[in-house]
């Protein structure tokens, strides 16, 4: 309820802004407290009427000869009566606080529910963006994929066709500069000899030998 000062309503934060304020809060509870006062200023009354009117009666029927369980008997019926009111109300107080306690116990389970369903409904977006994203992310790889093949492909073709340039031209080359062989003589000592342009070719075998130096020399002079 809005104050009529401050022109605010009370919250957890700020309960009292005023006095005005503090005054409307403690309005309800003391209606209660003067409620729970006259009642039991009402109970009381009662009882004290009837613990004298039982006296009264008490001491009339022992003046005309009654029997003190006569007594006894009224005075237990009403202390039952007032035991079986005092029962009802904590019967009734009891009965409010489960009643509240179940609201209460609704309530959470409502929200519990809610919350689950908010989770699974979150779960479900995220497996679905998860999905999506997944396939995406293949339709966007398929092609750089192809890309890269068609690349290498054409890498492959080219590089088989440098090497066979390269071949051809080295032949080319090799017979431009008179590359021949000379065999050696059947059932002699040595090897087969090539030459281009007229300089034998060095045996990669014979490399760490002085034997290759003396036959190049041997072979120039003889040309």
């Amino acid at each position: 309820m809005q104050c009529e000062i401050c022109h605010r309503s009370a919250s957890s934060r700020l309960p009292f802004n005023c006095t005005l304020c503090a005054r409307d809060a403690l309005h309800q509870p003391r209606i209660q407290l003067a409620q729970t006062l006259l009642h039991t200023e009402s109970l009381g009354k009662e009882v004290e009427q009837n613990v004298v009117g039982t006296s009264k009666k008490e001491k009339a029927r022992s003046s005309a000869g009654a029997k003190p369980s006569d007594v006894n008997h009224t005075w237990t019926v009403h202390r039952a009566a007032s035991n079986q009111f005092i029962s009802e109300e904590k019967t009734q107080t009891v009965l409010s606080h489960v009643e509240t306690l179940r609201e209460e116990t609704q309530k959470v389970k409502a929200e519990i529910a809610a919350r689950k369903a908010k989770l699974l409904r979150r779960r479900s977006e995220f497996a679905s963006a998860k999905h999506e994203l997944s396939q995406s992310q293949a339709s966007a790889v398929e092609p750089v994929d192809k890309s890269i093949k068609r690349t290498e492909h054409r890498w492959d073709v080219m590089h088989n066709k440098t090497a066979e340039s390269r071949l051809f031209l080295c032949r080319e080359v090799a017979l431009l500069y008179g590359l021949h062989q000379r065999k050696r003589k059947k059932g002699g000592l040595g090897r087969d000899i090539y030459f281009i342009g007229g300089v034998p070719i060095a045996d990669l075998r014979d490399l760490n030998s002085t034997h290759i130096l003396h036959s190049s020399s041997q072979y120039t002079k003889a040309f």
